[in-house]
């Protein structure tokens, strides 16, 4: 990484004041510099003095990096900005940018969901109430960002410093695999697709052998619970329908029109669940 943008992401995270960044960003190399190299170019255009100078700042950032990069860059510092700090008022707006970081990326990150739950838990501290102190708080942030720092000099993967490979789908609660055998069962059943959640273990790099067996296990829980469910469906959308339709000639009221619907509805999905348990059963590998 070039001085220049090792010392703007500095900037960005507040590690280095502004006037230091100046000094560099402004000197004859980089002036001389400013029609040929595309980041100094977009930097010398950013006015330092309006009050959304950092806003801009980051949009420069991300334009020449790729998002992964940017984002890796962007914790990277702030972790070093929490380790420099001996107060957590002083680290309160990482806490909070990372947290910003989780929302934009839809709670995707595990790291991120961590100091998400760090940002609540401050919040909770201050409204009178919280299960942490704000030294335990600190001291959980500390940790965070000296596990981040050093899988990133030691030059880790993308996933390996932003996933937890026990957690499925960053709520911050961690699964076993039987777990996981369970949630995904529960979707297919529910007629939901599975691929963020197969996907995600891909990321994880979990093995190949792992996500068959997981694959596998899970279609024989959903084969147990799609069997019992195909009778109930059809015998309460059979009657609601029967049920409405013979009645809908009587002045009884709209209610019916409500059977016919939630019948229709039942039967339908029981159908559905009967394509789904003959596909699994039959033509699932």
């Amino acid at each position: 990484m070039r001085s220049i943008e090792r010392n703007a992401f500095k900037l960005s995270s507040g590690l280095i004041e502004l006037s230091d960044f100046e000094e560099e960003l402004y000197s004859k190399s980089n002036i001389d510099l400013m029609n040929t190299d595309e980041l100094i170019y977009q930097l010398i255009g950013i006015n330092f003095r309006g009050k959304h100078w950092k806003r801009e700042l980051d949009y420069v950032l991300e334009s020449v990096n790729t998002r992964e990069n940017f984002l890796l860059k962007t914790i990277y510092f702030g972790c070093q900005r929490i380790l420099e700090e001996q107060e957590l008022g002083s680290v309160e707006d990482i806490i909070y940018e990372f947290s910003k970081l989780n929302i934009e990326n839809d709670y995707e990150y595990d790291f991120l969901m961590e100091f998400y739950s760090l940002g609540i838990e401050n919040d909770s501290l201050e409204d009178g109430y919280g299960s942490l102190t704000k030294n335990e708080i600190l001291h959980k942030a500390k940790s965070l960002g000296r596990d981040f720092v050093d899988g990133y000099n030691k030059k880790k993967s993308f996933e390996d410093l932003l996933y937890n490979k026990g957690i499925i789908h960053g709520t911050g609660v961690l699964f076993s695999e039987d777990e996981i055998v369970q949630y995904r069962s529960s979707k297919k059943v529910n007629l939901e697709s599975t691929k963020v959640l197969d996907d995600r273990l891909r990321k994880l790099n979990f093995d190949k052998e792992i996500i068959e067996r997981i694959d596998r296990q899970s279609n024989e829980e959903t084969l147990k619970k799609i069997l019992v469910r195909i009778p109930i469906y059809l015998l309460l959308g059979i009657i609601l329908l029967f049920v409405g339709i013979s009645s809908i000639t009587k002045d009884i009221g709209t209610i019916l029109y409500g059977f016919i619907l939630i019948g229709f509805g039942l039967l339908v999905t029981s159908v559905c669940y009967i394509f789904k348990w003959f596909y699994l059963r039959f033509f699932k590998k």
